[in-house]
């Protein structure tokens, strides 16, 4: 994961060193992330003597760091906007600490930290104590329970040859699963894509359920909605996966846990979420976005039915 300093940022985050998770957050970058210091070595000659003192003394603690620092990145420095971020993954699934991305802080599309937040923002990509990787089932007792362990995104992909198996369960599992998933964005548009398996015999009403999905989701700005469906011969996936910008979540025999009174109907005992700071954690979340896009080609260049793909067609990690 890569993540951006501008030099207040970084001295602000350096100056955090009190903070509880402060420890656990270097140890994260130096395993983890890629840093991208918007400043020069040169323009460090003109900090004053406390932020120079500081800054040196922090760097010499960064010994064994996953990449070189990339110093001088001007990739922010005129604006920051999200159209600079839409279509590279990368920059979908970075941290921002810079100054001019503070009008975005509080949109909860992606994680960008505003002046003393840095701390707080990285270790939102633990899951429970210092941990990448943790089973919740046992703590999800609702769907909005998730939400303890849900990221900012701009993008969710559900993966569930069986969501629709049952129309009784939609508002109690599907649309709630998406409302919390999309509970941190604010006044923006989400995409999501879903997809499923349809046998010749399914019979499933998908204007009912876009229409069901936006109207559960996110206010006014209702989400962009695609359902890819295709058979269990094109979609292999045995595993039912949720991909956020920054969480995965991958459930065992369903995302049907609840029947229409909230009592748990499912059989399964896993619901792992994987936070992609960990650099395994996000090369499984490519490799799985990856295979979603072959299936999305397989349907555009083998098969030729355009009709297997159904309405908006927006996605910031799927190109349709």
């Amino acid at each position: 994961m890569d993540i951006y300093f501008d030099a207040p940022n970084l001295l602000s985050f350096i100056r955090s060193a009190k903070k509880d998770k402060y420890g656990d957050c270097i140890r994260m970058l130096k395993d983890h992330f890629s840093l991208h210091f918007s400043f020069s070595k040169s323009d460090v000659e003109s900090f004053c003597d406390d932020d120079m003192n500081d800054f040196s003394l922090w760097m010499r603690s960064m010994d064994n760091l996953k990449e070189d620092i990339k110093w001088g990145d001007k990739t922010f420095d005129v604006s920051f906007d999200l159209k600079q971020v839409e279509k590279d993954q990368n920059k979908l699934m970075s941290v921002y600490c810079l100054q001019n991305s503070q009008c975005y802080a509080n949109k909860g599309m992606l994680l960008i930290a505003s002046l003393g937040d840095e701390v707080d923002i990285l270790s939102t990509l633990f899951i429970e104590s210092n941990q990448y990787t943790k089973n919740v089932f046992q703590k999800i007792k609702k769907w909005d329970d998730l939400l303890n362990y849900s990221s900012p995104t701009t993008d969710i992909i559900l993966v569930d040859r069986f969501i629709f198996s049952n129309q009784e369960l939609y508002s109690s599992n599907l649309y709630s699963i998406l409302k919390v998933l999309c509970q941190k964005v604010n006044n923006q548009r989400v995409n999501i894509v879903i997809f499923t398996s349809k046998e010749n015999g399914d019979v499933i009403d998908w204007d009912a359920i876009y229409t069901g999905i936006r109207n559960k989701v996110n206010g006014r700005y209702r989400p962009n909605v695609t359902f890819v469906t295709v058979n269990k011969e094109v979609l292999k996936e045995h595993d039912r996966s949720i991909f956020t910008n920054y969480k995965v979540f991958a459930s065992g025999d369903s995302f049907n846990y609840f029947d229409s009174q909230g009592n748990k109907i499912t059989k399964g005992r896993y619901l792992h979420v994987h936070s992609c700071a960990d650099s395994s954690n996000a090369d499984d979340a490519k490799v799985l976005v990856s295979d979603l896009q072959k299936i999305v080609s397989y349907i555009k260049e083998e098969i030729h039915n355009p009709n297997l793909i159904i309405k908006d067609k927006v996605s910031n990690f799927i190109n349709f």
